[in-house]
């Protein structure tokens, strides 16, 4: 993925799949329609959508969107130079942990009105480290999707 920017369509379940732009499960429905951004995959052996839970992936793809899994949601991702960055909810008394305790972290196109988040979180710019995954604050934001 850092060396070759071409978006796969598919669910990214961890880092390592995310880093060399292999992922699993290639029938991914993005859907912006409402106040948050919902993600589907097609069962194949019921032929039905299946609402995909944020809290158990690392990323996800429908080919043209990218979208970084979060606590609150998804954040969708941005390629800065050689670098990946999405918008999260962070603990302002400790930025650095925040939601990363569980290892995946939200944001993306989100309402901050539909969001359960301690008072004193803000949002943060957020660069993933390109060799573990993990997410670096940079600053914090004022916008829900990068601009």
């Amino acid at each position: 993925m850092y060396n070759n920017f071409e978006i796969k369509k598919g669910l990214y379940e961890n880092f390592s799949q995310f880093q060399i732009n292999q992922p699993n499960i290639r029938d991914i429905i993005i859907d912006n329609s409402g106040n948050k951004t919902k993600v589907f995959y097609i069962d194949h052996h019921t032929k039905k959508k299946v609402r995909l839970d944020p809290n158990n992936i690392y990323a996800v793809s429908d080919g043209i969107s990218l979208l970084k899994s979060t606590l609150y949601g998804f954040s969708k991702i941005k390629k800065e130079g050689n670098d990946f960055y999405y918008n999260d909810y962070l603990d302002e008394n400790n930025p650095d942990m925040g939601a990363y305790t569980f290892g995946y972290i939200l944001g993306g196109p989100i309402v901050a009105s539909s969001l359960l988040y301690a008072k004193e979180s803000a949002l943060y710019k957020i660069k993933i480290d390109y060799k573990t995954g993990e997410a670096i604050p940079i600053k914090r934001s004022s916008e829900p999707e990068l601009e």
